[in-house]
């Protein structure tokens, strides 16, 4: 572990080739900003709610019988 920080920054396209807006841009670009920001965790999703809908789908795969090759 030595002391230097390295700064590599990559900017992030809004709009990818052959995709439509689907939307994902949008969360992109404000990760971006958080990460520019210093900031951990967003204001606008947070860690708590984030887990509160994975619960939900994780509810829902099990009631729907739906699973995934690596469950």
């Amino acid at each position: 572990m030595g002391d230097k920080t390295e700064v590599i920054e990559r900017p992030v396209p809004q709009k990818i080739a052959g995709i439509e807006d689907e939307g994902y841009q949008f969360e992109i670009a404000h990760v971006n900003q958080c990460i520019r920001d210093g900031i951990k965790e967003s204001p606008v999703m947070t860690w708590e709610e984030t887990v509160s809908i994975l619960k939900q789908c994780d509810m829902l795969r099990k009631q729907w019988g739906l699973k995934y090759p690596q469950d």
